[in-house]
């Protein structure tokens, strides 16, 4: 009788094991953050590497001493960077996309010396893509109908953006925006009320390394930097890997009130600007405190 309970119990103890396995979903899997650390530095440095769907990318740092751009040296990987401007102090160093790989996974250690001293160093890896999974490349959509996005999920993202962009051709626009969300996501429902307009827009999931979800980029400027390096030791400012998926230009789509038409949508050319670059204005408007330096970002 005894024996006979006790198989009972273990029985039911292997059963309520099974079940509450069972009962575990994605809500509950761990977030991945990069970390924060509080410095009193006088340096300010953002570190900005950007890849386009894991194929090719860019990279760009700003280099301050209090409110002034300085000159630096300026390594990601060994590689050293150069200055984007002609003129000094410099402040800002880029490396044009030869010297660097921007494929998923990728790791960069990150180094920014001035007269033989560390002022910042860092690492941060590259998302992998967060690749659209329910939307082909050339995708029809009814007016006034929300859009349900599917994707799979990042590694190594610390965050995840969306941006959905319209353009008229008058030069009005429309930008709709997530924010920073969690990188556990998947998906996705953009409302219909961004959707209000006829022609083609360009969307775009953006997966970062080094900025966390929920936190602003005004946060990380260098005139609301509250003393805080994000990712990056030693120095005020931010140490970000960016994955554009599926690329710079975005994935367009269609949007008309009748029924879809395959010729129709071919003969559509998107005329507007592309994501990456309101991406990227978004994140130097933040992250780069010099006007000169942002506009000579935009010209190129």
């Amino acid at each position: 009788m005894k024996l006979k309970t006790c198989m009972l119990l273990i029985m039911f103890l292997f059963l309520s094991i099974q079940l509450r396995f069972l009962s575990c979903d994605n809500g509950n899997e761990d977030v991945l953050t990069s970390p924060i650390y509080e410095t009193n530095s006088e340096y300010f440095v953002s570190v900005r590497v950007v890849s386009f769907g894991g194929v090719s990318g860019c990279s760009s740092v700003s280099v301050y001493k209090g409110d002034e751009p300085i000159d630096a040296e300026v390594r990601i990987n060994e590689v050293l960077l150069s200055p984007a401007m002609e003129s000094t102090p410099y402040g800002l160093y880029e490396e044009d996309g030869d010297s660097l790989s921007y494929s998923q996974k990728m790791r960069y250690d990150i180094e920014v010396t001035r007269n033989d001293t560390l002022i910042a160093y860092g690492t941060t890896y590259m998302p992998t893509n967060p690749t659209i999974t329910n939307l082909p490349f050339l995708y029809y959509h009814k007016l006034n109908k929300d859009l349900n996005i599917k994707w799979t999920k990042s590694q190594y993202a610390t965050s995840l953006e969306i941006i959905v962009y319209w353009e008229n051709e008058d030069g009005s626009d429309m930008i709709f925006d997530t924010g920073l969300i969690s990188p556990n996501l998947t998906s996705y429902t953009v409302p219909d009320t961004v959707f209000s307009k006829y022609g083609m827009y360009a969307i775009g999931i953006t997966a970062f390394n080094g900025i966390n979800a929920g936190m602003d980029f005004d946060s990380l400027s260098i005139s609301n930097n509250d003393n805080i390096g994000c990712n990056i030791h030693n120095s005020r400012g931010s140490l970000v890997a960016v994955n554009m998926y599926p690329n710079y230009d975005g994935l367009m789509i269609y949007v008309d009130s009748t029924e879809a038409n395959l010729s129709k949508m071919v003969n559509k050319k998107y005329t507007g600007r592309p994501i990456g670059e309101i991406f990227e204005e978004r994140i130097l408007n933040k992250l780069s405190h010099n006007k000169s330096l942002k506009k000579y970002i935009r010209n190129q």
